[in-house]
């Protein structure tokens, strides 16, 4: 089996197949403990945008954004994203949000 991944990691375009591994190792890497000398790529993250100043956050989540938009993201990867958003914004404004975007809007 590991032959015949191989062989078609090797034969799909090479995004695809960055996209799919990458998604692959989300999965497989959940619920384990980052080593002594290492951090996660989350724990990475969390430690930079301790320091980021609020204007380079948002530069970097628009940018990372705009390039996620056609990629082949894991699903669970984007949902999580989304909750991330939509829990920044107050009770107001998510009714606000429903209301104009919500079902039946389009």
């Amino acid at each position: 089996m590991a032959t015949a991944l191989a062989e078609a990691i090797a034969e799909a375009n090479p995004d695809d197949a960055c996209q799919l591994m990458t998604a692959a190792l989300i999965d497989l890497s959940e619920g384990r403990q980052p080593g002594d000398h290492f951090l996660t790529a989350k724990e990475d993250a969390e430690w930079w945008a301790m320091y980021a100043p609020p204007a380079q956050l948002c530069a970097v989540l628009e940018a990372t954004l705009a390039r996620l938009h056609d990629r082949a993201l894991h699903v669970a990867q984007r949902k999580s994203l989304f909750m991330v958003l939509w829990r920044s914004f107050n009770p107001d404004d998510q009714r606000a949000f429903f209301k104009k975007y919500g079902e039946g809007s389009q």
